[in-house]
């Protein structure tokens, strides 16, 4: 879901060209909103900070086979993924959203804070960066160790913005959607998007329960308590003799099922 630097997983691409095999994974990371908090009760403040957000430096920052989140959190692959979906990168218009919110050139705006955890120190620091560079907005940015990080996500004095994740228990939208605890941890509830999932919860026409997952999929991007930003996948090398090699979604491998060649 992260590890080798963009330059080295190039390299080993084109040397084991071959044997290099990607693969989807049902993960996304996301940066997370309190929009239970000033000044992130608005929605329009969230656009501005999302229209500063580049995911394709984000994506090259964590490195290992990951892609830009161009959608929504519905993964790719997954039944009921919108792709080229929600806010693009976009920094003038950023800045004009941020100023009719009332902050022009970031005139007024409050410190906030972005936790991280240490493995996202980098895409921590280029937030921080960048937010300040194109909406001239201050921001404090924490990162605290692992175990500290999930104490933090269950404490009630959350910070402003975090960077968390959610993979799939099962290949269903409502797995994201309705399971992961994005409601929980921003403070963010919607009656439609509640009456969206309990509609396709109980739904037995599976054309109807994708449509009612992409509905609250675009609301999602539309109100953006959350910035999907990232998808994940998994690479392998696997030697030629390896003739079957079995993964999916949510399992890197079976292995009573790979076949060798002697």
């Amino acid at each position: 879901r992260w590890g080798l630097p963009p330059d080295r997983m190039a390299h080993i691409r084109r040397r084991f060209s071959v044997e290099f095999l990607s693969v989807p994974d049902f993960f996304v990371r996301f940066l997370a909103f309190r929009v239970d908090m000033p000044p992130f009760h608005r929605r329009d403040v969230r656009r501005a900070f999302a229209l500063a957000t580049n995911r394709h430096t984000v994506a090259a920052l964590m490195g290992g086979d990951l892609r830009p989140a161009h959608g929504g959190l519905i993964p790719p692959d997954m039944p009921g993924h919108t792709p080229h979906a929600g806010p693009t990168f976009d920094p003038l218009t950023a800045q004009a959203t941020l100023a009719a919110a009332g902050y022009p050139q970031g005139r007024g705006f409050p410190e906030v804070t972005l936790l991280v955890f240490e493995a996202m120190r980098p895409v921590g620091e280029y937030l921080q960066q960048a937010w300040q560079r194109i909406l001239h907005v201050p921001v404090r940015l924490e990162v605290v160790p692992w175990d500290d990080y999930l104490l933090r996500l269950e404490d009630d004095a959350r910070p402003h913005l975090f960077i968390v994740g959610w993979v799939a228990d099962y290949p269903d939208p409502d797995s994201f959607l309705r399971v992961s605890r994005l409601q929980e941890w921003t403070g963010w509830h919607h009656p439609t998007y509640t009456t969206l999932l309990d509609r396709a919860l109980v739904s037995h026409d599976p054309e109807e329960r994708i449509t009612l997952y992409q509905q609250a999929d675009h609301l999602l991007l539309e109100e953006l308590p959350i910035l999907p930003l990232v998808y994940s996948g998994w690479a392998f090398l696997i030697k030629p003799r390896v003739r079957t090699f079995p993964v999916s979604p949510l399992k890197w491998w079976f292995w009573k099922d790979v076949v060798v060649e002697g």
